[in-house]
């Protein structure tokens, strides 16, 4: 749902901007937001894991 929803969204707000105009400014940013979401979640999924693949930061506040 974020590597498709949030390109969308990111070129729907961007076509309200007036930032992208033609269908290519459009894909550009679609495809720029697809590798930036799909960066994130592998760096997310890659380097925030911790032991029994738990993600650390939301298990720090976490009552057991």
């Amino acid at each position: 749902t974020m590597m498709v929803g949030l390109p969308l969204l990111l070129a729907a707000v961007a076509a309200k901007t007036g930032i992208a105009q033609t269908k290519r400014d459009h894909m550009i940013m679609q495809f720029s937001g697809f590798i930036a979401v799909y960066v994130t979640l592998t760096i997310v999924g890659t380097f925030f894991r911790g032991a029994g693949l738990e993600l650390v930061p939301y298990t720090l506040f976490a009552e057991h």
